[in-house]
């Protein structure tokens, strides 16, 4: 629930911009370079492709599911993303996971959640989740990655 998010919530964690898309343009600007590749389970907000590229210059990767893209993506998925990524002489900077996804509107488990960003942490990456779309949900399956880590969310 809001209330039980506001329990997990750090002030020193908590930034505010003109709209998500201004956000994941900085995050992108700060955290990585022109040409940088960032990961995104597919299929994803198109409007990202734009986000990313416009002012940060970072490139747009899809990671494709090998299974169900409702049930996320899984390990392998993500460093089979990462190593075509860098066969094209991209290095992968973050990962972008957004939850519940958008456009397909299915929220994905604590524990995919958590396998992502375990990834993504073993290879020195940044993640960013997108949860947008928190407060938008019916059945109370959603859980904020605050919660899933704990809010040990780190410097990534």
């Amino acid at each position: 629930t809001f209330g039980d998010c506001l329990s997990y919530i750090r002030p020193e964690l908590v930034c505010y911009g003109a709209g998500a898309s201004s956000l994941i343009s900085h995050l992108a600007l700060c955290l990585a370079e022109c040409g940088d590749a960032v990961l995104i389970p597919a299929p994803y907000y198109a409007a990202f492709d734009v986000d990313l590229k416009i002012i940060a210059g970072c490139i747009a990767v899809p990671v494709h599911c090998s299974g169900d893209p409702s049930k996320g993506p899984s390990p392998r998925d993500l460093e089979d993303a990462a190593l075509a990524a860098e066969a094209k002489g991209m290095r992968v900077r973050m990962l972008l996971i957004t939850n519940p996804c958008n456009p397909i509107g299915t929220i994905f488990t604590p524990e995919v959640m958590k396998d992502a960003v375990d990834w993504a942490r073993s290879r020195d990456m940044h993640t960013i989740c997108d949860e947008i779309y928190a407060l938008s949900t019916f059945d109370g399956q959603f859980e904020s990655i605050l919660r899933t880590l704990n809010n040990e969310l780190g410097d990534d």
